[in-house]
């Protein structure tokens, strides 16, 4: 299945997995899925005037440092 199919079909184990390769890959040192993640719009308020909005949050490594 291609990514068309994938989103024509709400198939969640193709997104699953791009997920899990993007992980995989270099052993997470570039941090591809928070990069992506973030380039579609995660971890950021929508800007619609919803009561309470929230951004959310992209766990990356800076992050864990910070919490950990």
């Amino acid at each position: 299945m291609n990514i068309l199919g994938a989103i024509q079909n709400s198939c969640d184990i193709f997104f699953y997995n791009v997920g899990y390769e993007l992980l995989l890959k270099n052993n997470n040192e570039d941090e591809l899925l928070q990069k992506y993640s973030k380039i579609f719009g995660f971890g950021k308020e929508t800007g619609v005037d919803l009561p309470n909005e929230d951004a959310g949050i992209v766990p990356d490594k800076a992050w864990k440092k910070r919490i950990l």
